[in-house]
C-alpha cells in the first residue's frame, strides 16, 4: 500500500511541473529562458542516471535474491545459465550506452531540452496542453490516493 501512495504522490509531483508554464505565462518564461534552458538540459542527464542506476540495482538486486535461493533451495543449471546470459546481454547495451554517453546526452539535449524549452516559451497552446495533462496527473494521484483512506 505505501508504494501505491508514493506513486500518487509521484503523479502530483509530476503535476506541479506540467502546470507551472501555463501559471507562469509567457512574459515570466521569457526573463527565465537561460534558467529553463539549465534546468531542462539536467532532463539528459537524469535519464542517463536513471539508466545506470536502473543497470547497477536490477543486477544487484536479482544477483543477491539467486544467491539467497541458491543458498536455502538450490539453483538450476538452467537457472544460472539464464541470469548469465540476461546479464551479459544487459551488459552489452550498459556499455554501448556508456561509450556513447556523449552523443546520447546532446541529442537529447538538441531534440529534446531545447525544443520543448522555446514551445514552451513560443506556444500558448503547448502550455495550455500541458496544464490539461498537470490537471489529468494531479486528479489521477488524487483519487490513488483517495482511494487509500
Amino acid at each position: 500500500m505505501k508504494w501505491i501512495n508514493a506513486t500518487a504522490l509521484i503523479l502530483q509531483f509530476i503535476a506541479f511541473w506540467f502546470a507551472a508554464p501555463e501559471l507562469l505565462g509567457e512574459k515570466t518564461l521569457k526573463r527565465m529562458r537561460l534558467q529553463l534552458q539549465k534546468l531542462l538540459s539536467f532532463l539528459p542527464m537524469l535519464i542517463i542516471w536513471v539508466v545506470v542506476l536502473g543497470y547497477g540495482l536490477t543486477f544487484t538486486i536479482s544477483g543477491l535474491i539467486k544467491a539467497y535461493k541458491g543458498a536455502t533451495t538450490g539453483i538450476s543449471h538452467s537457472e544460472i545459465v539464464n541470469y548469465y546470459v540476461v546479464l551479459g546481454i544487459c551488459t552489452i547495451a550498459y556499455f554501448i550506452f556508456i561509450f556513447r554517453y556523449k552523443k546520447i546526452k546532446n541529442t537529447l539535449h538538441q531534440r529534446l531540452a531545447m525544443p520543448l524549452v522555446n514551445k514552451l516559451i513560443e506556444r500558448s497552446e503547448f502550455r495550455s496542453t500541458a496544464l490539461t495533462i498537470g490537471a489529468i496527473l494531479f486528479t489521477l494521484g488524487f483519487i490513488i490516493q483517495l482511494q487509500l483512506c
